[in-house]
């Protein structure tokens, strides 16, 4: 696949540009499909709708054979068209791929209350079930080495805080929240 994106074709219509060498993303090839759908916005013939239509299914169809970050991506393409139901499946998805960024931001979807913790303890409430395995989300996200960048910063951020404010019934601890 390396021509990606999409070309403009004689007499004015657009083609999804294929080089012929290799798999590429209409063969199916999941990484391909990833890098059309990320993109297809350089296309300057196409209108914003078109742009968001087109991502989405470069996206879904990457996502959907389990490229992880493709699957993150239509979830929270799916948060912008309010569409709750396919984002967060879109994002558990995503995080059963090992997408680190699914993992974070399932943590916060859980704290907002969009949806509800999967075990509540005995004597727990639903709140303290949610921040705990919000929490344990975020842990997930932050392991050194998940990610390109040695894991989710914002993940790690988010841990800080919950060891120096005591959050998800840790105890508090300045110096664990400093490191």
């Amino acid at each position: 696949c390396s021509s990606v994106g999409e070309r403009p074709e004689k007499g004015g219509g657009t083609v999804d540009g294929e080089s012929g060498q290799g798999p590429g993303a209409k063969e199916g090839d999941p990484l391909c499909q990833y890098l059309h759908g990320w993109r297809v916005h350089e296309n300057p013939h196409l209108t914003n709708a078109q742009h968001h239509k087109r991502r989405k299914k470069w996206m879904s169809l990457s996502g959907s054979q389990g490229f992880g970050e493709a699957a993150c991506k239509g979830g929270r393409q799916d948060f912008q068209y309010s569409n709750l139901t396919g984002a967060i499946w879109w994002l558990q998805k995503a995080r059963a791929a090992g997408e680190v960024d699914a993992s974070y931001q399932l943590g916060h979807v859980l704290l907002k209350g969009l949806i509800a913790p999967s075990c509540i303890a005995p004597g727990e409430t639903r709140e303290q079930a949610a921040q705990r395995e919000a929490l344990g989300l975020f842990e997930e996200a932050a392991v050194a080495g998940a990610s390109p960048f040695a894991g989710a910063q914002f993940a790690m951020y988010n841990i800080g805080v919950a060891y120096l404010f005591g959050f998800a019934g840790l105890e508090r601890n300045p110096v664990t929240a400093a490191r």
